[in-house]
């Protein structure tokens, strides 16, 4: 073909490309399109793993949220992306998944499931100056972790006390063990509330068992607290914990057993071969009816079923509204951490899913308390009645 020729075509091709790739305006210059503004915000939690069904309903609470704001127009106009990043429970992941949310994906501000993984991610944020947020506790300890970082959820120290209080007072437990998730935050902070009131009310706590988050043979330590005198097994994990209570019951050990949310899941009751049933543990209940069924109404429509972990899915959801809301404040193109974190600091009394949510000026929220429930049958519950 003749050189001409080629270079001609040549030169058409590419009046087309850049006729494809550009827009045209009236001044007569060929301009870029420009890209869609958005808001980017990060959620670090288990997606897969021995956590995994609480990170999904975690997860899943958030993303309704999102839908939401965008069906709603957005944050101030601006459609809210959601960058998520599964770190499989796992340090490493954890670290390198946030990483790419801060340096990749420039989020505004970033969620996480996992206590013990926003404890990791707390000090980065700090020295980064950028906004990070528990969507599931809250506690002493994440109040004390930074002015960068917050809490939206449960009040966490608050649990222990509840599960002590019912101990002691309801059950007439005397004599307590203690098997805990050794590797998790959560299960320690619990423990360790569960451990001093229990002692404060009278009680003996006969041993303190740690497992590993993997563990599903419990039978070695159960075998040391069968040999303690004990009215009351506090059982604090997730779902491999429910083996426990099946190994516990096969060896004869008949006390009844504590727990906490946790232990709501379908994963723990089928792992409990059912006998987790008539089990007490620590959990919540909306207080807003009309909001709650609202919510659950449009999470079926989401995602075709009733949330799983309720209690997870509305933190996330109250998380995600409450951040939006702050980002909402900022008259800003690109949305500074600075002015976010004021504006979260400021959040009171919104009425959310879990609750009437009040930040303390130490940036957690302390007024979602949990009660007590009995575990039924299929991994129902229901609320304990005297």
């Amino acid at each position: 073909m003749d050189k001409k020729i080629i270079f001609a075509l040549a030169i058409a091709l590419g009046i087309i490309a850049v006729l494809f790739f550009t827009s045209y305006n009236p001044a007569g210059m060929f301009l870029l399109p420009a890209q869609e503004p958005l808001v980017k915000i990060g959620w670090v939690g288990p997606l897969t793993g021995g956590m995994a069904s609480f990170g999904k309903a975690n997860l899943e609470g958030i993303q309704l949220a999102v839908d939401e704001i965008n069906k709603n127009g957005g944050i101030n106009g601006k459609r809210v992306i959601l960058f998520v990043e599964d770190n499989k429970g796992e340090k490493m992941e954890t670290l390198n998944g946030y990483q790419k949310l801060l340096k990749i994906n420039e989020v505004s501000a970033t969620l996480v499931t996992g206590y013990s993984d926003f404890l990791t991610l707390a000090p980065i944020a700090e020295r980064e100056k950028k906004i990070l947020l528990s969507a599931v506790d809250t506690s002493d300890e994440i109040a004390a972790a930074g002015e960068w970082v917050f809490g939206v959820g449960v009040y966490d120290e608050g649990v222990g006390s509840t599960l002590a209080e019912f101990a002691y007072t309801t059950l007439q437990a005397r004599n307590a063990v203690i098997l805990f998730d050794k590797s998790d935050g959560f299960s320690s902070l619990v423990k360790n509330g569960f451990e001093r009131d229990f002692l404060k009310l009278g009680g003996v706590i006969s041993a303190v068992e740690g497992f590993g988050a993997e563990e599903n043979d419990f039978r070695s330590i159960l075998q040391k607290a069968k040999q303690k005198q004990l009215d009351v097994i506090l059982l604090l994990g997730y779902d491999n914990a429910g083996f426990a209570i099946k190994q516990a019951r096969e060896l004869g050990i008949n006390t009844t057993f504590l727990g906490m949310d946790t232990t709501s899941t379908e994963t723990f009751y089928r792992n409990s071969s059912g006998a987790a049933k008539g089990m007490y543990f620590s959990f919540w209940e909306p207080k807003n009816k009309e909001l709650s069924e609202k919510f659950l109404t449009e999470f079926d429509e989401r995602f075709g079923k009733a949330p799983e972990l309720y209690l997870f899915s509305a933190t996330g959801y109250d998380t995600m509204h409450i951040v939006g809301s702050a980002i909402g404040k900022c008259a800003l193109s690109d949305y500074d951490s600075q002015c976010i974190k004021e504006k979260l600091y400021a959040t009171s009394n919104y009425s959310g899913l879990t609750g009437q949510l009040t930040m303390s000026p130490d940036g957690i929220v302390r007024t979602v308390k949990e009660e007590i429930f009995v575990l039924g049958a299929n991994a129902g519950y229901y609320k304990f009645k005297e």
